[in-house]
């Protein structure tokens, strides 16, 4: 009882920690899921709609969205929303650290796990998306849940573990596309209990694909019903594109680039885990006396790697070629794909570390040569933007990368400099850090390290919101419709300033989509967008001179008029 209260305890304090230091990033940066899923958000608590701009969506799953419309139930001021939405985040993003202490539970001691469970909470993946209104705050809590159910059924014959891990599949699923990895998971633990003969407890089995289907059911009808039948409609339009990619460049490109990003990502899961994680993930990979339990988990993370591995490089296929580099790769790297398998790789290997004497390992020359191959793939990294919001695992990379640019140092020898740091680094774990201290005090430095990359993150994007995105024309407008017109005023764009989707574009005030507006962030008004105000418009914003009361004129001409 003493361990939960103090499993609560931490809970708590990330929460607050989080949420005080969400304050200081004062706008949405990401535009435009952030806006999408706030307004997604708003729907459904205002009239239990799923749309944006009175236009019906798909691409965006519905959970995360349904755990964010709390926020608009008690206020109408989008300063106070904006803030309660991200408390939220806080509250979601911190659970994760629940399934964590779980999952170590079942291999290490109480006081071990509890260490894990805060190391997880350092994460970027869980303690630096809580100011971005982005559904992985969501995700990677339940998908943790998930994979916590699914080991547990893989060995034991309790029903509500099966049914639980449905559950948590169905929901992950509701949250992000990319919960079909975890789909993907059972199917392929349950080919293999067939293929080796295992015992198959199929009704069990069934409850768990059964518990799923029914939570996907009734998102599947309503985008049935509203978009017509075809496979957009299931998946949303934002995803079915992903289908495709594999047949937009030639078998020898796609096998190339293909073969390529399934290095750079592990070299991404290596550099993410603070490398001494994945050392110790080569060491618990490679014992031979795993008890059933660790055999079960390894299973697990390995499938689930491979899984994620696969949809990450694939979804790189359809990207241009990027010519800067020294390989030709298409696409770009993003890591928060595969940072939900961290917490996986940071039990697997303190699993790994903890089995033998550290002061007494050795990696073998094969294993060294193999890492230093994938390591000089990987600075091919250097050639990407590698900051916030795609690459919080990696932003450490990021800021050197724009420090040695800053030095005047070409991207060529910046991957160099790179190769050699990372070398150094490996050598000194190795060399030093194994041999200097015991497995605690390394857990410890792990931690301040995580703490810190994380409190880089939030830096810099509360950095990039107050000067780069707080003081923009369009941001200042939304604020002055937020306290010069009231909330139950109807507002509607100017279709024909919907132009381009691009906030570097001062000209275009909504996107030509009609789903984001810069200014609208901050409106809680009921937005439309139309080519003229219609019956039941208060308030119409245009560039043009129209015969109505102009109320506002923005600097470079925006025209708020009131309509009626």
């Amino acid at each position: 009882m003493k361990s939960y209260k103090r499993i609560i305890f931490i809970f708590l304090a990330f929460v607050f920690v989080k949420g005080i230091l969400s304050l200081f990033v004062v706008t949405p940066t990401i535009y435009s899921d952030e806006y999408m899923y706030s307004k997604l958000a708003q729907s459904l608590a205002t009239s239990f709609h799923y749309d944006v701009h009175n236009i019906p969506q798909n691409a965006y799953p519905p959970l995360y969205p349904l755990f964010l419309a709390p926020a608009y139930f008690f206020f109408t001021d989008m300063t106070l929303i904006y803030f309660l939405m991200k408390f939220i985040n806080a509250f979601l993003s911190t659970l994760i650290i629940i399934p964590a202490y779980f999952l170590s539970r079942e291999f290490i001691g109480s006081q071990e796990s509890r260490n894990i469970a805060i190391l997880v909470g350092f994460l970027p993946l869980s303690f630096s998306f809580t100011p971005y209104l982005m559904a992985e705050n969501l995700f990677y809590t339940l998908a943790l849940f998930a994979i916590y159910f699914i080991y547990k059924s893989e060995l034991t014959s309790s029903t509500r573990y099966y049914a639980l891990a449905g559950v948590f599949i169905g929901a992950a699923f509701l949250t992000k596309a990319l919960g079909i990895v975890l789909c993907i998971l059972v199917g392929l633990l349950f080919i293999k209990n067939v293929l080796k003969k295992e015992k198959v407890h199929w009704k069990k089995k069934f409850i768990t694909a059964g518990i799923i289907s029914l939570m996907l059911f009734p998102w599947i009808l309503r985008n049935l019903l509203v978009f017509g039948f075809s496979f957009s409609s299931i998946l949303g339009r934002a995803y079915t594109s992903e289908l495709g990619n594999t047949t937009r460049q030639t078998l020898f490109s796609n096998l190339w680039n293909g073969a390529l990003w399934s290095v750079i990502y592990i070299d991404i899961l290596i550099f993410a885990s603070g490398i001494l994680f994945s050392l110790g993930f080569i060491r618990f990979m490679k014992q031979k006396n795993k008890n059933e339990q660790e055999q079960t988990f390894f299973l697990i993370t390995l499938l689930f790697m491979f899984i994620l591995l696969f949809i990450a490089v694939n979804h790189n296929l359809h990207g241009g070629f990027k010519e800067d580099n020294l390989l030709n790769l298409t696409g770009r790297p993003i890591a928060r794909y595969t940072d939900v398998l961290l917490p996986l790789l940071i039990i697997g290997g303190y699993l790994g570390l903890q089995k033998q004497n550290l002061d007494k390992w050795k990696l073998p020359l094969s294993t060294k040569i193999l890492l230093l191959l994938f390591l000089a793939i990987g600075s091919n990294l250097l050639f990407f933007p590698l900051l916030p919001v795609n690459n919080l695992s990696i932003s450490f990379l990021g800021v050197v990368q724009l420090f040695l640019q800053f030095l005047g140092a070409s991207l060529l020898i910046t991957s160099l400099l790179f190769s050699l740091g990372i070398v150094f680094f490996t050598w000194f774990i190795l060399s030093y850090l194994f041999k200097k201290y015991n497995l605690n005090t390394i857990l410890i430095i792990s931690l301040f390290g995580f703490l810190l990359l994380s409190l880089l993150n939030v830096s810099i994007v509360a950095y990039n919101s107050q000067k780069n995105w707080y003081s923009l024309e369009q941001v200042q407008l939304g604020k002055w419709v937020q306290n010069n017109i009231k909330p139950d005023k109807t507002l509607a764009f100017d279709e024909d300033g919907c132009t381009s989707r691009s906030v570097q574009d001062p000209l275009s005030i909504c996107s030509p989509a009609k789903q984001t507006t810069l200014a609208g962030f901050w409106i809680y008004n009921d937005i439309t967008i139309a080519k003229n105000p219609e019956m039941d418009t208060d308030y119409f914003i245009s560039r043009k001179e129209l015969p109505y009361i102009k109320v506002h004129t923005t600097e470079s001409n925006i025209n708020v008029y009131q309509v009626s």
